[in-house]
């Protein structure tokens, strides 16, 4: 498959070629990569052969010059927004831990706050019915009519805050919400207090008020919200799927006595000093996740990222036995850092 974008004369003549993966063309190849010759901040554009067999699950894309001989040299420096983004240190120890288990080292990862059982069967079945029958065109761009009016009724009901579906915006996670929502109307010097994705995790005698339902705050308020927290099952199919999860509702019971959300934050900084063999030194937070991952092979995020570096955060979205593994690795491992650590 081939396609060109042709234009006068007078100015230079590109070509895209491209193949997708099952959208093959006679003898042409299946090409699922998407390669460009790049550095930092330059990309030279040249043109590039694809082969019969490539075993990526991207597109390649080319772009190629009018003379093949003449690559152009393209500004592809990163904004200043970006390069003041510094790396999640919890997606960074995460992707470790799962190239460790997919290596074949049994790592548990307590690092991200994902539970480990499947999505509740009424939610996987909304969205399974949604691909059989057919609901798999776009929607709306404030999100679909019903999930919308079921978000509504959830806010009356559990939160205290009336809204009416066109104040209501759907998107792809809460995160994507909370970007559109910064760059839509915040300035600098701006100050963002409210988190309510964990409303509902959160352990007695604490409680969860939201912003918007106190005096002089509902024109103030943009609540950012999503599914994945309080019924253990994102839209990940299609908003059907949240339509289904929004009417399960909340299971309640007991809990252990913390403020809220599924997360330890225990402070490890007796250890820091210490000299682990084979490792090097333990500094602080950060150098105590490598080390419990390297050593103990379970996946922690270093306090360092929420604030406080002598602690590290400890998902407890698992099941009791993965649990107590995790925490008999950690003991082994911080016994066999104890002799290192200076008096």
């Amino acid at each position: 498959m081939a396609q060109s974008l042709q234009s006068s004369s007078t100015t230079p003549n590109f070509g895209l070629r491209g193949q997708f993966a099952g959208l093959t063309s006679g003898s042409e190849p299946t090409v699922r990569s998407i390669s460009f010759i790049s550095q930092l901040r330059t990309l030279s554009l040249k043109s590039l052969e694809s082969t019969r067999q490539v075993k990526s699950h991207t597109i390649r894309s080319v772009v190629m010059s009018r003379s093949a001989l003449d690559p152009m040299e393209v500004d592809v420096s990163l904004s200043p927004r970006v390069n003041s983004v510094k790396p999640s240190k919890t997606v960074a120890i995460t992707d470790q831990a799962t190239a460790l288990v997919q290596a074949g080292i049994p790592v548990i990862r307590l690092a991200a706050g994902e539970p480990d059982f499947d999505t509740p069967a009424p939610i996987a079945e909304a969205g399974i019915n949604a691909i059989r029958e057919g609901y798999t065109r776009y929607t709306p761009n404030a999100g679909s009519m019903d999930l919308r009016q079921a978000i509504c009724h959830k806010l009356k009901e559990e939160n205290g805050i009336s809204y009416t579906p066109d104040q209501i915006l759907v998107s792809n996670g809460a995160k994507q919400s909370i970007i559109q929502a910064v760059m839509a109307v915040c300035s600098p010097g701006d100050q963002v207090l409210s988190d309510e994705i964990y409303e509902h995790i959160i352990y007695a005698p604490a409680t969860h008020t939201s912003f918007a339902s106190l005096p002089g705050m509902y024109e103030r308020t943009l609540t950012v919200n999503g599914f994945s927290k309080f019924t253990s099952g994102a839209s990940s199919i299609s908003q059907k799927a949240g339509v289904a999860a929004l009417g399960l509702g909340y299971a309640g019971g007991e809990a252990v006595a913390t403020m809220g959300a599924f997360y330890l934050f225990i402070d490890f900084s007796y250890y820091y000093g210490a000299e682990a063999e084979g490792f090097g030194k333990i500094d602080d937070s950060e150098s105590l996740c490598r080390f419990l991952l390297d050593e103990g092979q379970v996946a922690l995020v270093p306090g360092s990222a929420f604030g406080d570096d002598s602690c590290v955060r400890i998902s407890y979205a698992a099941s009791l036995t993965t649990l107590k593994a995790a925490v008999e690795r950690i003991k082994q491992a911080l016994i066999s850092l104890r002799r290192f650590v200076p008096v």
